[in-house]
């Protein structure tokens, strides 16, 4: 296999959802730049796969596959290795063969979790209306996907599922149905991304019937943290969830970085530690920006473990004023569950970085008068 290879253009549909449109592509990472929307059917039929293809067997370093590269050339193991190791096989690089497919039940969602986005949830696209903010319209339910895993549900050996929330969506659940009625669950595993609030008996059961089922677990806190992130959800019942799952599945923690819990991360992963879960790679918000991690207040900075210190790169806009207002809609306090925001939320302690000293020298200037 030559070192610059990646299996996934011979086998996998993904969809990127970096865009205000989704595209069809290979992998979730993938971003040749080109914004329209192809469907996944035409996607496996473009020339631009076939171009892509290519490039890989001839050991070149598609341009599209940046983020990759970035990684590897950094020292860190990318997407494309971590494929590579468990999928890879010879003979789909002479016939290519779809055997994987990511599937977004759209933004459908019982949660409107603080560091998200309108296109992600329609729980957040609601909050944003009433605070007027604006956002990209939700994403809809994936009928071209569906459509795909119908057509290939025999031969499919792997379905991505993110949300929204998928089992909180009623056509995700009837997909399910459909995959067991018509007897194609055998060789299929499934991996969903949920926040576990939406569990059931029946979906429990359903899920039994796949060959294997990877349930990635949203856990950004513990206790107080976790619910003043995600209003209305209840820690102690996704823990719950979680453990009735893990007796039948494999359940992971998928942990996203941001401006509210970058100094409390060191107890989401005591606790994965302490009850014996696998944590996922930690994600990261970009959006929406004031959830960035690098938006903490300049007060609050000292208080990250080294070990996440490099989340904490030059402030570029103040967070305190959307975490106000969302305060103010939901009508909580950050001081409750954070309660060492107290210090910087009350008062004006939510500078941007490269003004700090300037801001600071100010200060030490006027004591002097």
């Amino acid at each position: 296999m030559n070192r610059n290879l990646c299996i996934m253009p011979f086998m996998a549909i993904d969809r990127n959802l970096d865009s205000t449109a989704p595209r069809s592509g290979p992998c979730c990472l993938f971003d040749d730049g080109k914004k329209f929307n192809l469907d996944p059917f035409k996607w496996w039929a473009s020339k631009d796969l076939q171009v892509l293809r290519q490039q890989f067997i001839q050991g070149q370093r598609p341009k599209g596959c940046y983020k990759c590269w970035n990684d590897e050339d950094s020292g860190k193991k990318s997407l494309r290795q971590s494929i590579n190791e468990s999928r890879y096989d010879k003979s789909l690089l002479s016939h290519p063969k779809i055997k994987q497919i990511k599937f977004s039940t759209g933004s459908n969602c019982n949660l409107a979790c603080r560091m998200c986005l309108p296109q992600l949830s329609t729980g957040v696209n609601r909050v944003w209306e009433k605070i007027n903010k604006k956002g990209a319209p939700p994403y809809d339910y994936d009928y071209q996907s569906e459509n795909m895993i119908k057509q290939h549900a025999r031969t499919l050996e792997y379905i991505d599922i993110i949300g929204g929330e998928p089992f909180y969506h009623k056509k995700f659940l009837s997909l399910l149905d459909w995959l067991v009625d018509n007897k194609c669950t055998e060789n299929l595993t499934i991996f969903v991304t949920s926040n576990m609030t939406k569990i059931n008996f029946k979906i429990i059961e359903q899920l039994k019937k796949f060959k294997k089922v990877v349930i990635s677990a949203s856990l950004d806190g513990v206790d107080k943290t976790y619910e003043y992130i995600r209003p209305g959800a209840k820690f102690d019942t996704v823990w719950k969830n979680m453990e009735t799952c893990r007796k039948h599945f494999d359940v992971l923690v998928a942990t996203t970085v941001n401006v509210l819990n970058i100094i409390r991360l060191p107890d989401v992963d005591d606790w994965c530690i302490a009850n014996g879960y696998h944590q996922q790679q930690k994600g990261l918000v970009y959006n929406p920006s004031e959830m960035n991690p690098k938006q903490l207040p300049t007060k609050l900075r000292p208080l990250v473990t080294e070990r996440y210190q490099a989340y904490l790169q030059p402030k570029t806009q103040p967070c305190l004023p959307f975490i106000r207002e969302l305060d103010k809609l939901w009508n909580t306090d950050i001081c409750d569950a954070l309660p060492e925001w107290q210090e910087v939320i009350t008062g004006a302690g939510d500078y941007i970085e490269k003004d700090y000293e300037i801001y600071r020298r100010t200060l030490d200037w006027l004591k002097k008068i």
